[in-house]
């Protein structure tokens, strides 16, 4: 997640899936924001929605119009202006930037464990999305990813996971249902599912005792929020 981006359609999809996730199951929800450094001005700001309330505006009539809002005023301090805003009810937040180095990493990731405590769900923000071959842990750029020892961390401590997730130019039920797999190996017992658009998915890992209100959640984000986003349950399109 980076400052600059907040309030574009990606940060629109993210908040209204969680809303949804909030009103159907009424978890004790942390957001880890995963902030890294800003990028030169001017690259992938996705506004554009905010300017067609015709087109978007019905499927979070609430949301829409808080992120118009707070866009026009400071996007820079947009993020602080979510948080307070009510409109994840009393979610709690972690927005200690990512650090660039291993052990920095680790010492983050240990508070991220201490906030997580009272929690039931994390919803984790990486600029990318879940590790993968290319940047292994230390190198470069791994501050963008999320590592599957941090999931199975965080699985160990009793959370259902939502982990945001780019979608690269592949087939995405097959890289989905990929990403899936992997992911119900590394969380133990999970029942897993996504949801998708075009550019953004959301992977979910629920813990057996959460597992029951995913049926409730998959129709409050199927009533809010098709055709725009779409649903991945197991091995199935749902």
């Amino acid at each position: 997640m980076k400052r600059q981006y907040f309030g574009d359609v990606n940060d629109y999809l993210t908040y209204g899936v969680l809303r949804c996730v909030l009103r159907a199951g009424g978890f004790k929800l942390l957001v880890v924001w995963m902030l890294t450094d800003d990028e030169p001005k001017g690259t992938g700001q996705r506004r554009q929605y905010l300017a067609q309330p015709e087109k978007w505006q019905v499927f979070d009539p609430e949301l829409f119009d808080a992120l118009r809002d707070m866009t026009a005023r400071a996007t820079e301090e947009g993020l602080t202006l979510f948080e307070h805003s009510g409109l994840l009810g009393k979610t709690r937040f972690f927005s200690l930037p990512v650090p660039v180095d291993v052990g920095a990493r680790k010492v983050w990731f240990q508070r991220l464990q201490a906030a997580a405590h009272g929690s039931d769900m994390v919803f984790l923000d990486p600029d990318n999305g879940l590790e993968i071959p290319s940047v292994p842990w230390g190198r470069r750029g791994f501050e963008r990813y999320l590592f599957w020892h941090e999931v199975e961390a965080l699985w160990s401590q009793g959370l259902s996971l939502v982990v945001f997730q780019y979608l690269p130019r592949k087939p995405r039920i097959s890289y989905l249902q990929s990403r899936l797999s992997a992911l119900g190996e590394h969380t133990p017992g999970s029942q897993v599912a996504a949801v998708f658009g075009s550019f953004v998915s959301f992977l979910f890992a629920w813990q057996p005792p959460h597992a029951q209100k995913w049926p409730q959640v998959a129709e409050e984000l199927r009533k809010r929020w098709q055709p725009v986003l779409q649903l991945v349950s197991g091995s199935c399109q749902c």
